[in-house]
C-alpha cells in the first residue's frame, strides 16, 4: 500500500474512532458542566510514527432548553479545531467523517453528551493541520447542529456559534 494512500486510511480510522463516547472527560469538582467544553485548558501534543497526536476530551451540557439534534454519519461527531491569531480565528483542522446521512444524535435539555477529538497530523496524512506553528490558542467549533429537527432540507434551527463552541484551550508542539 503506498505510503499517501495509508496515511489516508489512518486518518480515517483516527476520525471513526471520534465517535467513541468511552473516553469521557474528567469530572471536575461538583460544579456541573454548562456548555461546551473540554476536559481542560492546555494539552501537549506527542509524536507518534509519522507526525502528531492530539487526544481532547469534551462534555456537552444541553442547556438551550430544547432538544439539541447533531447531524451525522453512523454517530460520528466531528468537531472543527479553530486558532486564534490575533483577533481572529481561523478553521485549522476538520476530521473526516463518511458521506452518509443517519438519524441525529439528540440531546435532551440538561442532557449531556461526551466525546473525544482525536486528531492525527503529519506531512502525507489527512485532513491536514494547517498551521505552521502548533502552538498557540485554540477551540472546537460544531457544524450541522439544530433544533427542531426534521428530515428534509433544511433539517432544522442551527445553533448559534456561540452554543456551539467550546472554551478557549492551548495546544503546544511536542518537545524536540
Amino acid at each position: 500500500m503506498n505510503r499517501a494512500l495509508r496515511h489516508v486510511l489512518l486518518a480515517a480510522v483516527a476520525a471513526a474512532g471520534a465517535c467513541s463516547s468511552s473516553e469521557a472527560p474528567p469530572a471536575s469538582g461538583a460544579e456541573p458542566v454548562r456548555g461546551f467544553r473540554t476536559s481542560r485548558l492546555h494539552y501537549d501534543a506527542r509524536r507518534v510514527a509519522d507526525g502528531i497526536e492530539i487526544h481532547i476530551p469534551y462534555v456537552y451540557r444541553n442547556v438551550t432548553g430544547d432538544s439539541v439534534y447533531f447531524i451525522n454519519c453512523n454517530e460520528i461527531i466531528v468537531p472543527s479545531l479553530e486558532k486564534r491569531t490575533g483577533d481572529t480565528w481561523s478553521s485549522v483542522w476538520s476530521g473526516a467523517s463518511p458521506a452518509c446521512m443517519s438519524r441525529p444524535v439528540v440531546v435532551p435539555p440538561d442532557g449531556v453528551y461526551r466525546d473525544t477529538v482525536r486528531v492525527l497530523a503529519g506531512p502525507d496524512m489527512y485532513p491536514q493541520l494547517r498551521v505552521a506553528d502548533l502552538d498557540g490558542t485554540y477551540r472546537l467549533v460544531w457544524h450541522g447542529v439544530v433544533h427542531s429537527y426534521r428530515d428534509t432540507p433544511p433539517l432544522g434551527t442551527p445553533l448559534p456559534q456561540a452554543e456551539r463552541t467550546s472554551n478557549e484551550f492551548t495546544l503546544f508542539a511536542p518537545q524536540q
